[in-house]
């Protein structure tokens, strides 16, 4: 009976470490995730500021453009 129990004892405790190791990794791949995707949101943001910033100049040249058609 003792044998037993220290047998079940073992295999829990080898059960709560792959639980454990498990959750850890599933924490450790939601952090890369996140990371990923602020990295990725950062950049959109400033292909965004890019644009805008294009547009822009864009705006500006035909202004400058328009200004001297009418001299």
């Amino acid at each position: 009976m003792a044998n037993y129990r220290a047998e079940s004892d073992q295999k829990l405790a080898g059960a709560e470490k792959d639980i454990d190791d498990f959750v850890e990794s599933i924490q450790n791949e939601l952090a890369s995730l996140k990371n990923t995707m602020v990295s990725s949101l950062n950049k959109k943001a400033d292909f965004s500021m890019l644009d805008r910033l294009n547009d822009l100049v864009s705006k500006k040249v035909d202004a400058d453009h328009l200004r001297q058609g009418i001299a």
